[in-house]
């Protein structure tokens, strides 16, 4: 699933773009930006962006996990979402995983067995 995709999903859950880049606490142009792929979709807005699409905590792992492996090997900044200033893609994740509250332990325990393996 694309960044884009889940964009898609969290829109008709809200009904609209500007309802969606609200709920996400950013503005429609930068909603815009992230679908088209020409800014930076911080890991933590991907986070927020799943769960307002109702998508299913299986259905989150499989997506962070596509993310990550989509940016291995990327510079940090990149591997991050543009977020340049945390020090490894090790952080980044667990700064994901602790933005969805709760289901944190349970999405941080495969990636702590699968980390040497990636």
């Amino acid at each position: 699933m694309q960044p884009s995709e889940v964009l898609d999903r969290a829109k008709s859950v809200t009904g609209s773009d500007k309802a969606t880049a609200e709920a996400l606490g950013v503005s429609p142009q930068r909603l815009s930006d992230w679908r088209a792929g020409t800014r930076p979709f911080p890991l933590v807005s991907q986070a927020k962006a799943c769960e307002l699409a109702g998508m299913t905590e299986s259905e989150q792992q499989r997506y962070v996990w596509e993310v990550i492996r989509a940016r291995m090997g990327k510079p940090i900044g990149a591997a991050l979402g543009g977020a340049g200033w945390i020090g490894s893609t090790g952080v980044g994740f667990a700064l994901l995983v602790a933005s969805l509250g709760e289901r944190a332990a349970t999405m941080y325990k495969p990636f702590r067995a699968q980390r040497g393996k990636c």
